[in-house]
């Protein structure tokens, strides 16, 4: 019986798994093909900016670590060599970079945390941790009651913004699983 069971099984389930295949191959192409896209548009200087034209942007700094970000999710999964070899390389000239930026942006500062946090270089702990410290201090507050983030960090804010503040709980979670210590009250 347990013969008949397992064959049925094993009948019902690789046809399933045969079927999902081209699916699997569908979207590591488009990885791939994403990947050497964002290759090829690196900066001399490591960074991904000025992709829009705006090379003074006010956000400078937050292409670089949503591009490294991208990169950084890619592992395993691209099958090219060369290819693998490049976007490593990348990361690391864009990981560089980003080591240099002291942004007063919400958005850039989060991006910049992730970024770093996902790299998991142990060298990088100081500065994850000193973002953190700037993200808790940037938080906005109303009568007392914690409202969010703005989009800097300004001691006179009583407004927050809703997408500055995804992106700061999202780097203060990037940076617990890097290890950095956060209070569960924040």
């Amino acid at each position: 019986m347990s013969r008949v069971l397992s064959l049925t099984l094993l009948l019902f389930l690789v046809p399933m798994t045969l079927g999902q295949e081209p699916l699997v191959k569908k979207v590591k192409a488009s990885i791939a093909k994403a990947a050497t896209f964002l290759v090829s548009k690196q900066q001399a200087d490591g960074s991904w900016e000025d992709l829009g034209g705006d090379a003074k942007a006010a956000y400078h700094g937050g292409s670089t670590a949503l591009v490294v970000l991208a990169l950084l999710n890619c592992d395993g999964v691209l099958d090219e060599p060369i290819l693998e070899q490049e976007r490593k390389q990348c990361i690391q000239r864009g990981l560089a970079r980003l080591r240099k930026l002291d942004s007063p942006q919400v958005y850039v500062r989060s991006l910049q945390t992730m970024a770093l946090a996902e790299a998991k270089n142990p060298k990088d702990i100081p500065l994850i941790n000193a973002n953190v410290n700037w993200l808790l201090e940037a938080r906005v507050y109303r009568a007392g009651k914690f409202i969010g983030w703005d989009y800097e960090n300004r001691k006179e804010t009583r407004a927050s913004d809703a997408s500055n503040s995804q992106y700061a709980i999202l780097a203060l979670w990037y940076a617990r699983q890097a290890g950095i210590p956060i209070a569960r009250d924040v």
